[in-house]
Formats: structure tokens, C-alpha cells, sequence
């Protein structure tokens, strides 16, 4: 069984063929993207997803633009922004967009297996703390 549904985003298809392959020896199922529209669109189109995981700057939209546009229409569904162009500054405002975790390029797959569990794990436990409150809370 798989570990979680990863949704990969970054204009460079060699780094989203490196990140499946990566990430499914790791047990997790992984989708990938070219560009935050088709992104979005699969999102949008009710593709079920566990995390998204995007690079910050792509061509048509940076993964901030990305992270922002997910959190508006699923609100719940935890995104990891990754960067070579890391800074204090942009991190926190990652943070603000509303992404779970920022990682540094080039990164120790270690540590984002560990994002991505924690991401996972943190957006099953939203959806079964929904499913148990009561009727009238909701």
C-alpha cells in the first residue's frame, strides 16, 4: 500500500522523472506536472491528492502562486514549496501562502520524505477530525 498521494510540480520534467522515481522506491504514488495550471487542474477536477509538492519558480506561475490557488479551492490539502533560491524572507512567505514546509535545493531526500509523511499525516488527521465532529458544528 502506498504511503500517499503526491502531487509533483516543477517545469523541469528531468527533476519530476528523478522525484517519481525517487519517491515511489519510498512507497509513495506520485503524479507529476510540468506547470502549476495543469496542477491546479487536476485539483480542480477532483484528482484525490495527500500533499502537493511544488518547486517556487516555474514558468507559468510560482509555486507560491501555486500554493495560494490550491488553498483557496482545497483548503486542507498540504503543500511543500521547494527552492534553490531559499532565503528567511521566503520562506515565511511561504509560510503566510499557507504551505506546510519549505525545503532548500539541493535537498537530502531524507528530509523530504520526512515533509511528506508529516504533511500526510497531518492532513489525514484533518479529515478524520471533520468526519467526527458533530452535525450541528459543521
Amino acid at each position: 500500500m502506498a504511503r500517499g498521494r503526491v502531487l509533483a510540480v516543477d517545469d523541469d520534467r528531468e527533476s519530476c522523472e528523478m522525484l517519481e522515481e525517487a519517491l515511489s522506491l519510498r512507497g509513495f504514488s506520485v503524479v507529476w506536472r510540468t506547470n502549476a495550471s495543469e496542477a491546479l487542474a487536476l485539483t480542480r477536477e477532483g484528482a484525490h491528492f495527500d500533499v502537493v509538492l511544488t518547486d517556487l519558480r516555474m514558468g507559468d506561475a510560482n509555486g507560491l502562486e501555486l500554493c495560494r490557488a490550491i488553498k483557496g479551492s482545497i483548503p486542507g490539502l498540504p503543500v511543500i514549496v521547494i527552492t534553490a533560491f531559499g532565503s528567511i524572507q521566503t520562506a515565511v512567505e511561504a509560510r503566510r501562502t499557507g504551505a506546510f514546509d519549505f525545503i532548500t535545493k539541493p535537498f537530502d531526500l531524507d528530509i523530504v520524505t520526512l515533509s511528506l509523511e508529516r504533511a500526510i499525516r497531518h492532513h489525514q488527521l484533518s479529515l478524520q477530525h471533520a468526519a467526527l465532529r458533530s452535525p450541528q458544528e459543521r
